[in-house]
């Protein structure tokens, strides 16, 4: 099931469900902000996956743990609670030049979890 919000969705989801941090959200300079914090929330509350709209998923979603440990392992994906994204860049000159990290970095264009999992909400 996709689901695309709006920034007044976005307000109403944080009104309604997460009241307590409406001030903050309200107070974030550039509406990218708020869609950043946005997106943790509607994790926490629901659980599922993220992705920006222009991502393209090349692995179904229920595939992703298992890809990612040894096959003797792969049990221990029923227990992964939250996953998120990496991007490979390499050592890219011109991202040393503007202070970018380097090769291996988390990103918040992916993410997937369990309702309720706390590295969204802390």
């Amino acid at each position: 099931n996709v689901q695309i919000y709006g920034d007044d969705e976005c307000r109403q989801f944080v009104s309604e469900h997460y009241p307590q941090f409406l001030f903050s959200y309200d107070a974030l300079p550039e509406p990218v902000m708020r869609a950043d914090m946005w997106r943790y929330l509607i994790l926490h509350k629901y659980g599922g996956v993220y992705l920006d709209s222009d991502m393209q998923c090349l692995h179904e979603f229920n595939r992703w743990a298992s890809m990612l440990l040894p096959l003797h392992s792969r049990q221990q994906s029923l227990n992964i609670g939250a996953m998120v994204g990496i991007e490979f860049r390499g050592n890219i000159p011109e991202d040393e030049q503007e202070g970018m990290p380097k090769a291996i970095q988390f990103v918040q264009w992916t993410l997937a979890g369990k309702a309720g999992h706390p590295i969204f909400y802390h």
